[in-house]
């Protein structure tokens, strides 16, 4: 799977690019806040993210944004007025989900995940729910209310006054994938389309269609001779 923590795809000048790539962690210095911009728009509709994280203090605080603003990020404030998206971060014995959903204070979910250990992290938008699954703690989900507007993805670490005095401004990741559902279009007339693919990929991998009756073919083009 191709990893796109590679310095080429992103932004920010708090970041470590691990010399044996690929790989990257962020250091908060004396800021408290650390941010890695992904250089490219994300489709608002529907996406999964897979990352790989070391939590290697009680307190490394991990953050991933997904948010329509392109300015101005803060992860003690991440969605401003104006601001669509959802947040998904450790505070130090818990992971965090917080969305901007359309209620008043947003909503959000909370669980205990204290364990010093890497982990393997699932995060899903589709429909009006945020997902956020790993490998070893509970999943969270908060509902989630998007506009049309591209979501912007942010990686970052959080150790900002009024955190914990254990905090430490220093977070790694090690795998990032993005997946986002296969082009409608594909199947044409005849068909619909199922599955994810890597995004921004030419590549059909994860994709195929399903055609209707009297269709065939991998992309529903074949019509298919009737049986009496």
């Amino acid at each position: 799977m191709p990893n796109l923590l590679i310095p080429e795809l992103w932004k920010g000048q708090c970041a470590e690019w691990s010399p044996a790539l690929p790989g990257v962690a962020l250091s908060a210095g004396s800021s408290g806040t650390c941010l890695l911009q992904f250089q490219q728009a994300l489709p608002a509709s529907s996406l999964d993210l897979t990352l790989r994280l070391t939590k290697g203090a009680a307190c490394s605080n991990h953050a991933v944004l997904l948010t329509t603003a392109t300015a101005g990020v803060n992860l003690q404030a991440p969605f401003g007025p104006q601001d669509t998206g959802v947040m998904f971060r450790w505070d130090c014995d818990r992971k965090v989900l917080i969305s901007s959903s359309s209620s008043p204070g947003g909503s959000s979910s909370s669980a205990v995940c204290s364990r010093q250990r890497d982990y393997e992290v699932r995060i899903s938008l589709g429909g009006s729910r945020a997902v956020f699954a790993d490998d070893f703690c509970d999943e969270l989900s908060a509902s989630l209310s998007l506009d049309s507007r591209p979501l912007h993805l942010y990686l970052g670490v959080d150790c900002a006054p009024g955190l914990s005095d254990a905090c430490v401004s220093r977070a790694a990741f090690s795998f990032a994938e993005i997946r986002e559902p296969c082009d409608a279009a594909m199947c044409g007339k005849h068909g619909k389309a199922e599955g994810s693919r890597l995004f921004s990929s030419p590549s059909l991998r994860g994709c195929a269609c399903r055609c209707a009756a009297g269709f065939g073919g991998q992309f529903c083009e074949v019509p298919m001779p009737t049986t009496v």
